[in-house]
């Protein structure tokens, strides 16, 4: 029996050492995270990283609607293709995370409390797209009513009349939704006023790892197909999506260092390939496998 206890001892030590450094880290309970969010109707997951990595060192939970409001500002919201287009919003490819960040930490945003950003109903799209239709109406009336502050409203719910009178005439169709956005939050100033600076990596394990021994969450640009079939890792790309990863574990079960990947889909978790641990939307992946499908990773100093 001792000689059999020594052997399986000796097995799950020699699993241990077959994973260097992966020790269990778990950042998830912090102010500025809280429960995942769904970006719905636009792709905006670059502006939830920012929110998230930006919320996280403050810890305060940030609006994702008002980070992509500091960086979108092309008057596209009028076309369709708004909802998916990454450029449209700054969202795909590796060195969007680092633009999208470094917008959120040279603006006065919003808190998630002020402008809410969880979209489950996939209705932000409309939303800002009433607003852009509202402005083109206004410009030929120079009339705002209160049918037309309902509209506003429905979005930046703390504009009073008056407020989306002075905007409306201010603003051009480029500028309309992000005036709206920061009378709605008060011009109340949210980060303090520090040398921030954005780190961009290719993702090599070691500085993920060195990050997360320093209690740091990062950005991470990869093809997200592998949340849904784990067997496309390493063949649809490496980026096309960016989410925030917020633990690592050692996971006894399949040898293997994992790492949580906090996706801005919301909380179901049977979205996801049922071979990965899924915990209300945050995704256990293994390290060999993200890495597969991982272009960049981003983070704050």
């Amino acid at each position: 029996m001792m000689v059999r206890l020594l052997i399986l001892l000796s097995l799950s030590l020699s699993a241990y050492a077959q994973v260097p450094g992966c020790t269990n880290v778990d950042l998830r309970n912090n102010a500025g995270l809280g429960a995942v969010r769904t970006q719905g109707s636009m792709g905006w997951c670059t502006s939830y990283v920012a929110a998230d990595l930006v919320g996280y060192n403050i810890g305060k939970k940030l609006s994702a609607v008002a980070v992509a409001l500091t960086y979108n500002n092309t008057g596209l919201f009028t076309s369709l293709r708004a909802r998916w287009e990454g450029r449209v919003t700054g969202e795909s490819g590796s060195g969007w995370g680092a633009q999208a960040l470094s917008s959120a930490i040279n603006h006065d945003l919003c808190l998630e409390s002020e402008l809410p950003s969880d979209d489950p109903d996939r209705q932000t799209y409309n939303k800002l797209h009433a607003i852009t239709l509202l402005k083109r109406e206004f410009d030929q009336t120079r009339s705002c009513t209160r049918n037309n502050l309902a509209t506003i409203q429905r979005l930046f719910p703390h504009i009073s009349l008056s407020e989306a009178q002075v905007i409306l005439y201010y603003s051009d169709i480029n500028s309309v939704h992000e005036m709206l956005a920061k009378v709605n939050c008060k011009h109340k100033p949210v980060l303090p006023r520090r040398p921030w600076v954005v780190r961009a990596y290719s993702p090599l394990p070691s500085v993920m790892d060195a990050l997360f021994d320093r209690r740091k969450i990062f950005g991470l640009t990869y093809s997200s197909t592998i949340l849904q079939d784990i067997s496309q890792a390493g063949k649809s790309g490496k980026d096309g999506h960016i989410s925030t990863v917020v633990a690592r574990r050692y996971n006894p079960a399949n040898r293997q260092c994992e790492y949580l990947v906090r996706n801005s889909w919301g909380p179901d978790c049977g979205q996801y390939d049922r071979r990965l641990g899924c915990e209300a939307g945050n995704v256990w992946v293994p390290r060999p496998l993200l890495l597969k499908a991982t272009s960049e990773i981003v983070y704050l100093e």
